[in-house]
């Protein structure tokens, strides 16, 4: 099973708002794949608004704006962009194999929630990786298809409509192809390539235990202080036998 080469285009990279999406993009290039490797990250301009009372970019302006840019039709292209997409989806399909992703908006709650950036990233690829490979084999079915190609309903699956950090969360507790797409996808895949993708999103996807005791505890604050209140008591009640063991 041959790698699939990767290039990123950060649209805005040159005056990126956000070090968290530069650092993100930057240690994607970092992780040890089977199935993908990034081949280039290019940092674009970023164009102008169509009209100045707008405050997204539409899928006719970004078009325009990657209409000069020279794409490698036999690697996978993905974009990226810091600012609000038309119809402020978080996915856009350009056409022409071409997609485009948003950090707008979610940064912040990534920090607030302790998540790294990188996840979402990830998964992302991953996700356009097992539509790549699709395309591969079935003549009829291009990459613009990843935004028609996620669910509605939440079942852990790369292709959740994973729209907010709470919904990427879910799906990084247990990253995985689900059953439905499985069944979907599976005879459009190379032989390996499914035990791959499940090895390699519990290896780069999955969040630690650190950070789903960090979102319980914000989201359980009374027990938690609860819980604090009785393993202290518990702590020091423990600690008093031990030493008047050792002290009598």
């Amino acid at each position: 099973m041959g790698q699939i080469l990767v290039d990123i285009y950060f649209i805005g990279g040159q005056v990126s708002k956000y070090e968290d999406a530069a650092l993100a993009l930057s240690k994607i290039k970092d992780t040890d794949s089977a199935i993908f490797k990034i081949n280039e990250k290019f940092d674009l301009d970023l164009p102008n608004l169509e009209d100045s009372t707008q405050d997204y970019f539409s899928d006719a302006c970004l078009r325009d704006a990657l209409a000069s840019i020279h794409f490698n039709s036999h690697n996978l292209n993905l974009c990226f962009i810091e600012y609000p997409l038309e119809g402020k989806y978080y996915y856009r399909s350009l056409g022409d194999g071409l997609s485009v992703a948003t950090f707008s908006k979610c940064i912040e709650e990534y920090r607030n929630s302790h998540v790294d950036l990188r996840i979402y990233i990830l998964l992302y690829i991953y996700a356009a990786c097992v539509l790549y490979k699709r395309a591969e084999n079935d003549s009829t079915f291009t990459v613009d298809n990843i935004c028609n190609s996620f669910h509605m309903q939440t079942r852990g699956c790369i292709f959740d409509n994973w729209n907010t950090v709470d919904e990427i969360f879910k799906v990084a507790e247990e990253p995985k192809l689900c059953s439905i797409c499985t069944e979907k996808y599976k005879s459009y895949l190379p032989e390996g390539f499914l035990e791959t993708l499940n090895t390699e999103l519990k290896m780069h996807c999955k969040v630690s235990l650190y950070y789903k005791i960090y979102r319980w505890v914000n989201a359980h604050r009374l027990e938690s202080i609860i819980i604090s209140f009785l393993t202290s008591i518990v702590a020091s009640i423990i600690a008093s036998v031990i030493y008047n063991a050792f002290h009598k």
